[in-house]
């Protein structure tokens, strides 16, 4: 487009955020229509593969909690009852991970996590996105994690249900 006589330039940044809202909203508008989140070609790790994973200390994946540091602290599931997070892991944005994808590394497996399940898969679309190669999504996320009695942290930071 010309404005006065000048080449008007895009802001690459605002395009990616731009591109990632309309994902969002595509993949909100599918969901209720479907009821379901269908992304298959996105890698996922069960409650229980992680599990194993944290009980047998071999090396963790960096675990990255899409709700952000808010809802990192404090969160309610469906019912109004409160919900935690998994031992370890980070809280990073849906919407901060696009600036922080520069500092995370690249050679580290990363687990996506959130309280569903369906927005740690944008998540990983994101990573994928940005070239990291090994990403996966917490099926199922917190509530299945929490369902099968596996640890989290409250906000109160004592951990509970460690079986």
């Amino acid at each position: 487009m010309e404005n006065n006589g000048k080449v008007k330039e895009v802001n690459v940044n605002e395009m990616s955020k731009f591109r990632m809202v309309l994902k969002l909203t595509r993949l909100f508008l599918w969901t209720i229509r479907k009821r379901t989140w269908f992304l298959p070609e996105l890698n996922e790790i069960t409650a229980d593969e992680l599990h194993d994973r944290m009980i047998t200390n071999s090396k963790l994946p960096l675990l990255i909690d899409t709700r952000g540091e808010k809802g990192f602290a404090q969160a309610f599931d469906m019912k109004g009852k409160k919900f935690g997070h998994i031992p370890n892991s980070q809280p990073i944005g849906l919407r901060e991970l696009m600036h922080k994808v520069g500092n995370l590394p690249k050679d580290t497996e990363m687990v996506t996590i959130c309280p569903g399940g369906g927005m740690s898969l944008v998540a990983v679309d994101v990573l994928v996105n940005a070239e990291f190669e090994d990403v996966k999504s917490l099926k199922g996320g917190i509530m299945l994690w929490e369902k099968r009695g596996y640890p989290i942290i409250t906000t109160s930071g004592l951990e509970e249900n460690i079986h």
